[in-house]
């Protein structure tokens, strides 16, 4: 028997036309190495696609395919080497971090299985007060 089909989303509102045909989330081209020893290991080599606004999907792969790096280039957590990433129209290569997380703190989230894995020099306090409004926050390192 085929699996059901999806249900409607007639009770969504309707996107306004520009906004609906501009993608909300779109790679260009992007290439991410990181070092291995004294060589470069290449995740991801040329990847692009758009992803529409409204849309859910899905990602799978092989252990080392690069997963977990497309996703946490998406949510801006590291910038890719080569390459453009957009949100909502915004390219997000050259916005600093504090600048990425604004853009992002509201339409995106990121839900790994895995454990955080935090960047290099980035400490647990870092990470939270970048997915957390600072300005209704304090945060506190003791």
């Amino acid at each position: 028997m085929p699996p059901a089909a999806p249900k409607s989303m007639e009770s969504r509102p309707a996107l306004p036309p520009a906004e609906a045909a501009r993608a909300l989330l779109s790679f260009s081209n992007v290439t991410k190495r990181y070092p291995d020893g004294g060589r470069e290991h290449v995740v991801l080599k040329g990847v692009s696609f758009e992803l529409g606004h409204g849309r859910a999907v899905g990602l799978y792969g092989a252990p080392g395919s690069g997963k977990s790096t497309l996703l946490r280039l998406a949510a801006a957590i590291e910038s890719p080497d080569d390459g453009s990433i957009r949100f909502d129209g915004v390219e997000m290569t050259g916005l600093s971090a504090s600048e990425r997380a604004r853009l992002l703190r509201g339409p995106l989230a990121l839900l790994s299985g895995g454990g955080w894995l935090a960047s290099p020099g980035e400490s647990v306090l870092d990470h939270v007060a970048m997915s957390i409004d600072r300005k209704s926050t304090r945060l506190n390192s003791s």
